[in-house]
């Protein structure tokens, strides 16, 4: 299953040797009275995922991203 989120956020442990890595979904928030709205749609911040991981891991994951995205 795939997810889709558009904002994320990390903690690493002091020691360095677990990294937190928390996604989310930043969508509007659509009144559910279904009555139109003028200028900016106030917005809901929805969990997408939590992962837990070593901070070697988290270290492959950033050099794997930067890789792909250097391309």
């Amino acid at each position: 299953m795939h997810s889709y989120t558009n904002k994320f956020n990390i903690f690493m442990s002091e020691d360095k040797t677990e990294v937190l890595l928390n996604f989310y979904q930043n969508t509007p928030s659509l009144p559910e009275s279904g009555q139109p709205l003028e200028g900016n749609l106030p917005a809901q911040l929805i969990p997408v995922a939590s992962m837990a991981m070593t901070g070697k891991l988290a270290e492959n994951l950033a050099q794997a991203l930067g890789e792909l995205l250097n391309k």
